[in-house]
């Protein structure tokens, strides 16, 4: 689904995607802008299906902003455990692995906190 609007003044695309395309989609999308981008994918979904899609991103040198939201469960479909649960063994680290496939410029941010979360994405795109 794609949605174009008009706010202050400049042209926004919302592309809404599911089942962990959103990485690959922003990918495609830097490689023929310099629009800047932010994704959204769940945890269980990130290992699902947003590892390859991360790798890709990070050989290609794409520079999305990729937001991981964490509630360690995979609440689309029954809330089964995935590899960074709570309820593992031994739980992955998302931030392990994220830094593992080559990423640099990463920070955690509690979703709580809507100021530093707002501060940070201001950050980022400053950086850009």
């Amino acid at each position: 689904m794609l949605y174009v609007g008009w706010q202050s003044a400049h042209y926004l695309q919302d592309y809404l995607s599911c089942m962990g395309s959103s990485i690959g989609i922003a990918h495609g999308i830097k490689k023929v802008s310099d629009q800047k981008l932010i994704t959204f994918i769940g945890d269980s979904t990130f290992f699902h299906a947003g590892l390859p899609a991360l790798i890709n991103t990070v050989i290609n040198k794409s520079n999305p902003l990729i937001i991981i939201m964490n509630n360690q469960t995979t609440g689309m479909t029954g809330h089964q455990p995935h590899p960074a649960s709570i309820n593992q063994e031994e739980p992955l680290k998302i931030e392990e692995v994220v830094k593992a496939l080559g990423v640099k410029n990463m920070k955690i941010v509690d979703q709580g906190n809507q100021e530093e979360m707002v501060n940070t994405i201001k950050e980022f795109f400053k950086q850009r």
